[in-house]
């Protein structure tokens, strides 16, 4: 018998703007298209959501398996059994997660000094659990691109002046992005 625990993290991150620096950037755009700035005190800002830190957690890793080998001398077998349960760092276990569990069995039988019998079978059963990650909308795309001045929890069940952000700037008005390359409309 042997088993094995582990955890498994996220080596590195990669680094996105703070609430504070993206709101530098949405002023440096409103300016540069002909505005105003929208937020006018970045101090008030602070550092806001990370959705990395959101979005990755750790994740445990078990394998268990179990063997057996026995024989006389006309008749021998194997038999063995695995389990691998593996969650995912996205969104923890319950998001994403793969489960394996195999089985095998090597019987041989001397039915003469000229004749052996063997059977050699093994199963394997598979189980899993994702989330898409092939488009600039997925969760690791969202992670990435999502407004850091936006609360973990929207304690209003609002979208406020500046969409779900909780900022309460005065002057805050909502910027529309036109598409790649065009400037920004103020509503």
């Amino acid at each position: 018998f042997s088993s094995n625990y582990g955890v498994q993290q996220v080596m590195n991150k990669i680094g996105v703007l703070n609430a504070s620096e993206y709101a530098a950037m949405l002023n440096e755009a409103s300016v540069t298209s002909g505005g105003n700035p929208i937020f006018s005190n970045l101090t008030n800002i602070g550092v806001g959501t990370n959705w990395q830190n959101q979005v990755f957690k750790d994740a445990p890793q078990q394998t268990y398996n179990l063997t057996a080998k026995a024989g006389s001398e006309k008749v021998s077998y194997l038999l063995g059994a695995g389990i691998l349960k593996q969650g995912g760092i996205v969104g923890g276990e319950d998001k994403s997660n793969f489960n394996r569990s195999n089985f095998t069995a090597n019987l041989s039988f001397d039915l003469s000094p000229k004749l052996k019998f063997i059977v050699n079978t093994s199963a394997l059963i598979l189980d899993s659990k994702g989330i898409f990650e092939n488009s600039f909308n997925s969760v690791l795309g969202s992670a990435l691109n999502f407004d850091p001045t936006a609360p973990i929890l929207n304690t209003r069940n609002s979208a406020s002046k500046y969409g779900f952000s909780d900022l309460k700037a005065p002057d805050a008005r909502r910027v529309v992005w036109q598409g790649p390359g065009l400037a920004p409309q103020r509503r």
